[in-house]
């Protein structure tokens, strides 16, 4: 997400974490991949 312009923009003017950001990101990721390999069990 941070190699997009807004986000980095955005993450940059409100002085947030990076470390925080990437990790949100990992966590959205695999909670896509978990939800998609469910859907498949079915």
């Amino acid at each position: 997400m941070l190699s997009l312009e807004p986000v980095s923009s955005f993450v940059e003017s409100n002085n947030l974490d990076r470390e925080v950001l990437e990790q949100a990101e990992v966590q959205v990721k695999y909670y896509w991949l978990y939800r998609k390999g469910k859907s498949k069990c079915r």
